[in-house]
């Protein structure tokens, strides 16, 4: 009840043994949501308190479900040693899980970005920031506040939040309602106004871009965008409990730069989801997907959503398409190397987030590989190209350092390939020549 207190907004996924359990309210909305049966137990009240449970194996499938809800969920664990005088082993909540800062793979969606999205009204312009930091995709946009009927419902529109972070201030203001009951798949959270903070904010994105000002990004001290973006990083740091190294830089985009698309035409037009039931099937976007990558599944819908008015970059990409069309041997190679990539994006991510397992490198090594493939096939063509070395090194180090078949696990072994670390190696020999390397101390010692 105490730790619960302190996460009046999450679901407490409270570790007991080999189960991760609910209690009282929580019990109660977990166990109807995700058709679990709802028991109770006594726990010295005057009414019996309502309880839940998931296994803790399996309990990332439960967290997945919660989060395609809406819901936030406060992992508690215990992280004391256990008494064997019984009584309360210690617990402390290591981590808390929002549709919009979940990184691991199985709570996400491959085919589309994981936003977290922030609003805030500052000297009568509108702040609109959002992120996703499972790829470091990170935007910002602004308007005049007295505009915010037709754009916040286009920007919600754009970029489909999983979770959005408002002022207080905001709560009650009938367009912000309106349009978010509109969208009810959002998950939306109000902060006092005190954190929405400018000096804060400014000082945030400068730390995370490591540098003095914001104007080679096109912003100051005194931009609306600044306010909701730095808040956006704030928020992430603390609910993920880890930093975010490789959000390394920020977009401000502005309506001149797209065809503008309102909600409505938006729909209508059928443009990613279907009139009838909602789903893909039968839209523009299923009719010219045929990326063979989550990160080209993703890229097609942000392009749909946002379609340029730069005659020169549509140029260019129509360039691009005329060359493979024209030249269906290239088209078809490419698309063979491409399709054993996978989501180099999101790798990348937990990798710097410090998420991924030794399974992940060893994934971003055969993508890596795979791409440089694509990288020369394309060499001679015009195209803005990446250079090669780092790709080499990276891919080069993980093939020297990790085994391949790794275990996901730290504890189980498995992981660092023979030869890579001596002293690895000699405590590796210990494990598996125990009993020769005693004989021969023993004999060493009789002699």
């Amino acid at each position: 009840m105490q730790t619960k207190e302190e996460y009046k907004d999450c679901i407490l996924f409270y570790r007991l043994g080999d189960f991760y359990e609910m209690f009282f309210e929580d019990a109660i909305v977990t166990s109807k949501e995700l058709e679990i049966t709802l028991t109770g137990k006594n726990c010295g009240l005057e009414e019996r308190a309502p309880m839940c449970g998931v296994p803790y194996h399996a309990s990332k499938i439960y967290i997945a479900r919660l989060l395609r809800l809406g819901k936030k969920i406060a992992i508690c664990e215990q992280v004391g040693e256990i008494s064997p005088g019984g009584g309360l082993t210690e617990r402390k909540v290591v981590e808390i899980i929002t549709p919009g800062t979940a990184v691991d793979s199985e709570y996400l969606d491959q085919a589309t970005n994981s936003f977290l999205c922030s609003l805030c009204v500052t000297h009568g312009k509108a702040g609109f920031a959002y992120i996703d930091v499972t790829t470091s995709e990170f935007k910002a946009t602004s308007w005049n506040a007295s505009l915010m009927k037709d754009y916040f419902a286009k920007e919600l529109g754009r970029c489909n939040p999983k979770e959005i972070l408002l002022p207080l201030s905001l709560k009650e203001n009938e367009v912000i309602k309106n349009t978010l009951e509109q969208n009810p798949t959002v998950s939306v959270s109000y902060y006092p106004d005190w954190h929405f903070n400018a000096e804060n904010s400014f000082k945030r994105l400068t730390s995370q871009f490591n540098t003095v000002n914001l104007n080679s990004f096109g912003l100051n001290e005194q931009s609306s965008e600044v306010v909701s973006a730095g808040f956006l990083l704030e928020y992430l740091e603390k609910t993920t409990n880890t930093q975010v190294p490789h959000i390394k830089s920020i977009k401000i985009y502005h309506d001149t730069e797209f065809v503008i698309i309102d909600e409505s035409s938006r729909k209508n037009l059928e443009i990613i989801y279907n009139l009838r039931d909602g789903s893909t099937q039968y839209s523009l976007l299923d009719c010219v997907n045929y990326t063979q990558t989550a990160m080209g599944n993703r890229l097609i819908r942000s392009w749909l959503l946002s379609p340029l008015c730069d005659i020169n970059r549509i140029s260019e990409r129509h360039n691009h398409v005329e060359l493979l069309y024209k030249n269906n041997d290239l088209l078809k190679e490419i698309r063979e190397f491409l399709s054993s990539i996978l989501d180099i994006e999101r790798l990348a991510g937990r990798i710097a987030m410090q998420r991924a397992h030794a399974k992940d490198l060893q994934a971003l090594r055969t993508s890596i590989d795979s791409w440089i493939k694509v990288r020369e096939k394309i060499n001679d063509y015009d195209f803005a190209l990446i250079n090669l070395d780092d790709a080499k090194f990276i891919s080069d180090l993980i093939f020297k350092s990790i085994h391949e078949d790794p275990a996901t696990s730290i504890t189980e072994g498995r992981i660092i390939k023979r030869g890579w670390s001596s002293e690895l190696d000699h405590y590796y020999d210990l494990q598996s020549n125990f009993n020769k390397i005693l004989d021969d101390y023993l004999e060493e010692e009789t002699d």
